[in-house]
């Protein structure tokens, strides 16, 4: 009776311990498979973090701005797209000098009408038919239409000259910069829907400029720039790296809002402002948005945003 019993205490003993290597075994392994996918992961990451820092705005990152009127446009850099911005012209289009700088597309942010003049919005689109630029972009403002008939619709005196963008998402320079613009109805409601709809369907191809009359709300840039809540979290929600509006004659200028820069192109003295973007980094490399020296240093005492841009 003892020795089979012994035995079989001795057996237990055997199983037990080859349950325990087992057991072992097993734990080293899963706990080598947890640290390779951890290694893994973070190699990943890092691989991300390389890829974003050549295609996207780095967090200390800031366009090179040009403010004062003494200041020249630089030559072209490689590898950019140059962009030149007219807003809030009212009927004054004659009086900007011309030629206007080279670049690859044209654009014009609203109210090329004064208090909806007709007779403004046809010189305009004849005005801007004559200067030699490959690619035209509009979008209408607040006087950009008949107050007296709803159903005027004067976008259309830009047929066959201009893309009038109207909540919409184009691409433009052969495929290079993919540009949304926002309605005068989407502004005025405050209601950006149509363009969130049209955004998401561009999320593998992320837009690069966003254009609109009205201006965003930015904390901390003064008067002329407390304007949409809706328009700024549009914005930021998208990641867009350009925003460029007009509206707020008085505040001309530069934002750089995280990795977004914003830049209100009123032309109030007459002077088209131009941008260069680098499509590949998905940033602004270099702004040119010249404002008399009397009006600037009066700003710069109140804005300190502005500050950061001069030398």
């Amino acid at each position: 009776f003892y020795e089979p019993t012994r035995l079989a205490r001795r057996n237990r003993e055997r199983r037990t311990l080859r349950m325990s290597l087992y057991n072992k075994v097993l734990i080293l392994l899963l706990c080598l498979a947890i640290h390779l996918a951890s290694m893994l992961i973070v190699l990943k990451h890092r691989g991300d973090a390389k890829s974003i820092s050549v295609t996207t705005n780095r967090d200390d990152f800031q366009p090179k701005v040009l403010l004062r009127q003494s200041d020249l446009i630089p030559p072209r850099a490689n590898k950019v797209v140059r962009l030149v911005f007219l807003g809030d012209t009212h009927g004054r289009h004659d009086q900007i000098p011309l030629p206007l700088p080279d670049g690859d597309v044209l654009f014009h942010l609203g109210d090329s009408a004064n208090r909806g003049n007709l007779s403004n919005v046809q010189s305009f689109a004849k005005w801007i038919k004559m200067n030699s630029f490959k690619e035209r972009i509009v979008i209408d403002g607040n006087q950009d239409h008949d107050y007296n008939n709803s159903h005027v619709n004067y976008m259309n005196e830009f047929d066959g000259i201009a893309r009038v963008l109207r909540d919409d998402v184009i691409q433009v320079i052969g495929g290079q910069l993919t540009v949304a613009g926002a309605s005068w109805n989407s502004c005025e409601t405050d209601n950006y829907t149509a363009v969130r709809h049209r955004l998401k369907q561009w999320d593998d191809n992320r837009v690069d400029l966003l254009l609109s009359h009205i201006h965003p709300y930015v904390q901390g840039g003064g008067k002329g720039w407390r304007g949409s809540q809706e328009l700024a979290k549009l914005v930021q929600d998208f990641g867009i790296p350009l925003h460029c509006f007009g509206h707020i004659h008085y505040s001309r200028g530069v934002y750089q809002l995280g990795l977004t820069t914003m830049v209100n192109v009123a032309s109030t003295w007459d002077q088209p402002v131009v941008i260069d973007y680098s499509p590949s980094r998905k940033r602004v490399e270099m702004i040119h948005c010249p404002i008399p020296n009397e009006y600037l240093e009066t700003r710069l005492g109140r804005n300190s945003h502005l500050q950061q841009f001069i030398k």
